[in-house]
Parts: C-alpha cells; structure tokens; sequence
C-alpha cells in the first residue's frame, strides 16, 4: 500500500470517529475564551459610539430624521437591542453579542471545509478561525461585523449542503440567510454572486444553475425594498464615501488576501493589529515583518507543490471544489474592487471585503488539508504548517492584547462635562464627537441635553465628510445654523441655564479643514453677546458666558 493510500485509510478512519468533532467542539471552546477575555476593558472607540445610538434610540429616533440614514448593519442594531436588555448598555455588553456571533463561526467554518473535503480539513479550518486575528478584532468590537461574518459563513455551508443533496429546505435556508446578511451589508450582494460558483460543485450542473437563479433572483426582489428605502438614500447622503480611506483600488486585491492570512498585513484603521498601534509588548520589528510574511510565502510555496502533484483529487472533486471556493472568496472580491473603481478610487481594506472572508479561510484550511495527501509525509508537513501559521497569528493578537487601554478622550471629555452641567444645561459639540458624547455621558450619568454643530449633519449619523461640511458651509448652511444656535443659547442663558461648547476633538488646534465651521460659530456667538470661557483646560471645554 502507498504512503498516500495509507492516509486515505487514516482519514478514512478519522471520518468515521468522533475524535474530530470533540476537536472542533474544543477549539471553539478555546476560540470563545480569546473572543470573551475581558470585552470591558477598553473604551468604545467612534465607531462603537455610533452603535450605542442606534441602539438606544432605535425606537424613539432623537435628532427628526430617517432611521434608514444607515444603509448597512440594520439587523444587527434589532438583535442587539434585545441583547443589551439583558447584558446591559455597557462595553462589554455590547461586545459580547459580536463575540458570541464569533465563537459560532468556528464550527461553522470547519464544517463547510468538513463537508468539501473531509475531516481533517473542518480541523485545519476551525483552527485557523480560532485564532485568526482579524476574525478576533471583529469578535471584540461593537460592530455587525462579526454578525455578517456568521451569516455569511451560514449561507455558505447552507449553498454547499443544498447543491450536494439538492434538497429544497437547504436552498431555501441558504436564500433565507443571504437575504438576512444583505442588510447586514449591501456588500453581500458580491457574494449572492459569487456563489453562483455552486455549478462547479455538482454532476448536473445545468439543474443547479436553474436552482440557483431561481433562489438568487427570490434574494434580489427581497432586496429592492431596502435598497430603495435605505441604501440609495443614504449614498445620496454621502453613505457610500466610506470607502474612500484606504487602499488604491488597483493594488485592493492583493492586499485584501494579505490581510485575510492568519497573520497578515494589516491596515492602520485595525486599531491593535497594525504597526502603527504603537507602544504593545512587541516592539521588534523583524518578528512583526515575519509574522506578515511567513504566512503568504508558506502558502504560496504549498500551492505550488499541489499544482504539481497529480495525486490529489484524482476524481476531479477536489479541483471543482476549489474552483468553488475561489468563485465564492476572489469574485466577491473582484466586484467589490470595480464597485471602489467607480465610486472611488480607494478601498477600504480589511473591512467591507470581509465578504470573502469565509471563502478564504475555507480555501487555506483545504490547502492544508491537500499538503497531507500530496507528499510520503504531507501529513507532518500539513501540521508544522498549520503550527507556523498558528504561530504567527500569535504575534498580532498579544499586540491587540497589550495595546494600551487607558480613558478615551470621549470618555475624559464627558465626566469632565458631568462635572460641570447639570440636567438643565446645554452642551453643544460638534456632529463628528455628538454619537461618542452621547454614549459616554450616559455613563456618566449627564443628562445634559447635547446640541450639535452643524446642524443639518444631523441627518447623517458615523461616517461624515469634511467635503460635505465645506459644501454645506458654501451654501451658507453653517453660518446660518451658527446664528441659530447663538440666539438660542442666548435664550438659554438668559434662563438662567448653563452652555458648554467642547470643541472638535479631531481638530483641537483649529488648524484643519473644518476650522472655518469653529470660526462660524464663535463669530455668531461674539454677535449676540456672548463670550466663551475656559472650563476645562485640559479637556478643552468652554463655558458661553454673556460678554462683560
């Protein structure tokens, strides 16, 4: 018997043992551990602030406009109202529905990679989501991504199941769990295409391809009402330029993929997992450098030793489902990189391309699984490979771990205003820190009432451009919502109430591009009357006081 017949008999046997689901039953236990560790530990940053006022306010929407200014993440906003009744409007209550949501990817993942290639392949998968550290950043953060990524890896097992058995219910579950995860994010739309790569998967193609237009086109038509209500009107307000920081659109993919690796090279906006999340336990360069490279030369190195091996996948199955697979990670891929070619040339890596992410891992894990077959000792190989890529998955998550979780500003900022306000005061910031305000002045318990400056941002709630703010200063919009503001903040102080104006804290020195809008406000105030005066120096807070 061959060296490789006698690993297919010991997977043969591994297959029909229970030993590999203990082993992925016990990864996600150790998976789950990482993701829950100490959720609290560390303030919200912006982004997680935009997901306390949804929540919060889901159903009693405080600033008199649309819900569906937010074109993404709408499910998870419902799902974790329910959530946070019951663990709290905290931190670590918001978090742990994400890190919930990413435990249960785990067996998720090994067991589409199970169901393409066997056991020992679920194996490799499970481990890798255990411990990759982008899944990991997403696990611990007050975002629907972790959400979209379950969903996302629930309708790929679904698509898998319902094109190898063909049963209705499992094309059904798999059209239920997409039209879910579109609203997650309308980028799911990417993979809805991508999946049409189910055809290589089975004998009779021309019958799954019907199976699947017909499923895809129901997802669609389920689609259109949001994307009318919500989608189309919040790119109308600036909702799709979330793409624009980033990566130039031409070299997008790549670094994708990079990114996607157990350990890769990942983008500063990944606070924690990038370089430039200064002052961690690891300093040394060189082990950051390997930790990104070993990963993409050990599997560029193994792809080409499979390439040259005619002994895997004899039958061909192996080759479909590999075909499959980069039709369901690169394709998404690939229309996410046109749509930033068209609507901008830049591209957010490591975020919104999550959409192939699933793909991707389940790729790497069979890989793995192939290196086992491929040579007289593949299987050794295959484990020192999987160590070397566990290893270096190491290295970003101390980093993430040891990155140094002192007070926000947000948070600083807001006792300092608690300190000071009283529940009949006024307190007005500008919209980019009103969502991050709101939440920690609630913990602070401040029941101030927060005016924004400009006004009319209030129709855009997280992302907002400063070309917009120009445009709409052009327009004459802020100088008009300055002289608005000032008469009634006169008012207010004539009432014997208290004002409080904290500045941009984006932009302290007033030096950058919204430093005109700051300029506005101070001129109206000035006109009506009315002064400023240190409150807080350090923090930067004002007290509106009438002139001398």
């Amino acid at each position: 018997m061959s060296s490789i017949d006698s690993v297919s008999s010991s997977r043969a046997a591994t297959e029909s043992s229970t030993l590999p689901v203990f082993l992925i039953a016990f990864l996600t236990l150790v998976g789950g551990l990482v993701r829950f560790w100490a959720l609290g530990g560390r303030d919200f940053w912006f982004d997680e602030s935009c997901t306390y006022l949804y929540v919060h306010y889901l159903f009693d929407w405080p600033f008199g406009s649309s819900f569906f200014v937010e074109s993404t993440n709408t499910p998870y906003y419902f799902l974790l109202r329910a959530w946070s009744t019951i663990f709290g409007e905290t931190e670590a209550g918001y978090r742990s529905f994400s890190a919930l949501c990413a435990t249960l990817t785990i067996p998720v993942v090994g067991a589409i990679a199970w169901r393409l290639r066997g056991a020992l392949a679920g194996i490799f998968a499970a481990i890798l989501v255990a411990v990759h550290p982008l899944h990991i950043y997403y696990s611990r953060e007050a975002r629907a991504y972790a959400l979209w990524c379950l969903l996302l890896s629930c309708s790929l097992y679904s698509l898998v199941e319902a094109t190898k058995t063909g049963r209705r219910r499992w094309w059904v579950a798999f059209g239920f769990v997409t039209l879910l995860s579109l609203p997650t994010h309308y980028f799911s739309v990417y993979f809805l295409a991508g999946s049409s790569a189910c055809v290589f998967l089975s004998a009779d193609w021309r019958k799954t391809g019907v199976r699947w237009a017909v499923t895809a086109g129901v997802v669609a038509l389920g689609f259109v009402p949001w994307l009318l209500v919500a989608v189309l009107p919040a790119a109308s307000l600036g909702g799709a330029k979330w793409v624009a920081p980033g990566f130039d659109a031409l070299t997008a993919i790549p670094h994708s993929l990079w990114a996607m690796l157990p350990c890769g090279a990942y983008p500063g906006h990944l606070r924690g997992l990038s370089v430039a999340s200064a002052e961690t336990a690891f300093q040394s360069s060189w082990l950051v450098v390997l930790s990104r490279v070993v990963p993409a030369l050990l599997l560029i190195v193994i792809g080409a030793v499979l390439m040259l091996r005619k002994s895997v996948a004899k039958n061909g199955a192996g080759r479909r489902n590999t075909v499959f697979l980069l039709g369901v990670s690169v394709g998404p891929l690939l229309l996410a990189w046109l749509y930033a070619v068209v609507v901008s040339p830049n591209y957010l890596v490591g975020r919104y391309d999550l959409v192939a992410w699933p793909g991707v891992v389940v790729l790497i894990a069979i890989v793995l699984n192939d290196l086992a077959l491929a040579t007289r000792k593949g299987f050794t190989l295959s484990l020192i490979a999987g160590a070397v890529l566990v290893g270096c998955s190491a290295v970003p998550l101390v980093r993430m771990q040891a990155a140094p979780s002192g007070k926000s500003l947000y948070r600083l900022r807001a006792e300092g205003i608690a300190a000071l306000a009283g529940s009949d005061d006024l307190v007005i910031t500008f919209s980019y820190d009103r969502d991050a305000m709101l939440y920690y002045l609630h913990r602070a318990g401040c029941d101030a009432t927060l005016r924004s400056y400009p006004g009319w941002l209030d129709t855009q709630i997280g992302w907002i451009d400063s070309e917009a703010d120009l445009a709409g200063d052009r327009e004459g919009a802020a100088v008009r919502d300055a002289k608005d503001l000032a008469v009634m903040v006169s008012g207010r102080i004539s009432d014997g109430d208290l004002v409080f104006l904290v500045t941009d804290s984006s932009d302290p020195e007033g030096q950058g591009p919204r430093s005109l809008l700051g300029s506005n406000l101070i001129t109206s105030l000035r006109e009506a009357g009315l002064v400023t005066v240190e409150a807080d120096r350090e923090m930067l807070i004002y007290e509106i006081r009438r002139g001398g």
